[in-house]
């Protein structure tokens, strides 16, 4: 029996028994089912070109905030303390 990883418990549900028999799921959860449905979703090239454009907007954003800021910064504090080469 299938585990369904929304409830936690071993059950059987469309989208587990798409897992077992290797079709896609109509929710996924694990970062290969993401993967697999945006390339499904990218096929169509308008579709492909705002999800780029989306992206490319977003990592602006995140480089304009700086090195200061998310995960950078832990990283330069783990470094300045000596914790990582």
């Amino acid at each position: 029996m299938p585990f369904n990883p929304s409830t936690g418990a071993r059950q059987w549900t469309p989208d587990g028994a798409k897992r077992v028999d290797g079709q896609r799921v109509d929710r996924p959860v694990t970062v290969d089912e993401k993967v697999q449905a945006v390339a499904v979703l990218t096929r169509d090239d308008e579709v492909a070109a705002q999800v780029a454009t989306d992206s490319a907007v977003a990592a602006g954003a995140l480089a304009a905030r700086g090195p200061a800021h998310g995960w950078l910064a832990g990283v330069s504090r783990r470094q300045r303390a000596g914790g990582l080469p």
